[in-house]
């Protein structure tokens, strides 16, 4: 048949497929940037690539007979192996799934991992493909902190510090008992004005190291704002009042004992609310304490000291037991 003008001729273009033999291939997976892996049924690698053994620290031979516990960590051990019987079964015959491997050494590795299933001359065997994805995780991780945590202090900021108040209202119990606890710098728009702004961070800097000293290890700590910063903590049988002592004092103590004498004259003034969280937001709390914390700092700029003494009985009305409030606000 004639062939028509401007069409291919295939029969004359046309190469034979080239036929690669067994170490070709090898070859081929030995260069693949992935990690290949192939197991039984009962788990046990059969063969691997060298990216693979690379991955994880492992001489190429050395791969093989390795098992799922030798690489996989162990809190993603049975998730594995429930993974590893639907493929088996033929529940499924493909699945995707994120997986910390072990390397040699005891570090994380963190994997992206793509499985299927095959039946070969009456086995069935699994192929595992692997990417190393560490880095990328690191730096999603190290992302997803500093969405949380204020740049300057390193303490939580106010999305972090409400996610902490999610993660304790979810578990709480209904007679447990937490105390909030907010505190304002005082002086810091004097700081700024007459040395700059660098002394005021250096000065939001001391107010956070001295919380951070102070604190046990089941505080949460966070800058809300430019000069607030938020407590939450349990509450252990402490009063509100005792937490609002404990912490104004401490600071106090610390600013006037730093060695910065830009800021060694400011201080804090705190204001603590009780918090049960099955029963309220922490919102409310923080606003209570707030209240309490001006109160607080209203005190402490009538009496123009950093120190104020308590009221006598029957002084200023709203307070705890018989009227009295303590200066600091805490009830």
């Amino acid at each position: 048949m004639e062939q028509v003008a401007g069409t291919p001729d295939h029969g004359a273009t046309q190469k034979a497929t080239p036929v690669y033999d067994a170490a070709t291939y090898r070859l081929l997976l030995d260069t693949l940037p992935l990690g290949i892996v192939v197991h039984g049924a009962d788990g046990y690698v059969v063969e691997a690539n060298q990216q693979f053994a690379d991955m994880l620290g492992y001489d190429l031979a050395e791969t093989r007979g390795l098992s799922s516990t030798d690489v996989i960590h162990p809190a993603d051990q049975a998730e594995r192996d429930r993974d590893a019987a639907r493929l088996v079964s033929g529940q499924t015959s493909a699945l995707s799934v994120e997986r910390r491997l072990v390397h040699r050494d005891g570090s994380l590795i963190h994997a992206r991992v793509r499985k299927a299933a095959v039946d070969l001359d009456g086995d069935r065997l699994v192929m595992v493909v692997i990417e190393d994805w560490t880095h990328e995780h690191e730096a999603i991780q190290a992302l997803s902190a500093s969405a949380r945590q204020d740049s300057l202090t390193g303490l939580m900021n106010r999305r972090g510090l409400f996610e902490v108040a999610d993660r304790v209202a979810t578990g709480a119990r209904a007679d447990e008992d937490w105390l909030v606890t907010v505190l304002d710098v005082d002086g810091l728009k004097g700081v700024n004005d007459s040395f700059g702004h660098p002394a005021g961070d250096a000065l939001l800097d001391a107010v956070a190291r001295g919380l951070q000293a102070l604190a046990a290890t089941d505080w949460s700590l966070g800058r809300v704002s430019g000069d607030e910063f938020v407590v939450i903590a349990p509450a252990d049988g402490t009063t509100a009042m005792d937490r609002t002592i404990t912490i104004g004092e401490s600071l106090d103590q610390a600013l006037a004992g730093c060695s910065d004498t830009r800021i060694a004259h400011a201080g804090a003034s705190v204001g603590t609310a009780h918090w049960r969280p099955v029963d309220e937001e922490l919102v409310a709390a923080i606003s209570t304490a707030d209240q309490r914390m001006y109160r607080r700092k209203r005190h402490r700029h009538a009496m123009g000291t950093g120190t104020v003494p308590l009221p006598e009985a029957g002084g200023e009305p709203g307070g705890e037991a018989g009227g009295l409030v303590h200066p600091t606000g805490s009830a």
